[in-house]
């Protein structure tokens, strides 16, 4: 399938098998998109808006300029994802897997990344501003990535469990 230049609204594409799927200049407003298989497709200026994508599946695909806002990623897949210029505006994205990703110019802003899958991402020019990311999986692989200071202990703790280093009372040594 090959859309181009086009705004699709209140659409469903529930479970839909999207397979190399080219979208182009295309516009999604509040659709269904929940278990959607876009594998392997190619996303060239495309806007998402406040759609719903549990379990949405993207991997082995090419996004370029491509803003997600507002949009509902909870346990997404975008595993193997070559990924450049790319916004995720307050989307919540709990589990949503990452696994083997590159990103470049790539923001998440205001979003929820809790226990999200970062392993051999790799980034460049990638912010997590605003962003939970408690329970964040694969944080050793994010060298280079910007946070803000709030955002500090989440994320070490999250690479503190990677590493197997556990954080103790100093007192509790002594039992």
């Amino acid at each position: 399938m090959r859309i181009v230049g086009a705004e699709l609204r209140g659409v469903t594409f529930t479970a839909a098998k999207l397979h190399r799927c080219t979208l182009t200049d295309v516009r999604l407003v509040e659709c269904e998109l929940s278990g959607a298989m876009f594998t392997e497709s190619q996303w060239l200026r495309v806007e998402v808006l406040n759609c719903r994508m549990s379990g949405f599946v993207v991997s082995q695909s090419r996004l370029r300029h491509v803003r997600f806002v507002e949009n509902k990623l909870d346990g997404a897949d975008f595993r193997i994802v070559n990924a450049e210029h790319v916004a995720f505006e307050q989307c919540a994205m709990p589990d949503a897997d990452f696994y083997d990703s590159r990103l470049q110019s790539v923001s998440f802003d205001g979003c929820d990344l809790r226990r999200a899958h970062m392993s051999g991402v790799v980034a460049r020019e990638l912010r997590l501003h605003r962003s939970q990311l408690e329970g964040l999986r694969g944080a050793a692989s994010l060298h280079g990535a910007s946070i803000t200071f709030d955002q500090v202990l989440p994320l070490a703790l999250g690479l503190f469990n990677e590493l197997g280093i556990t954080v103790t009372d100093e007192d509790s040594d002594a039992r």
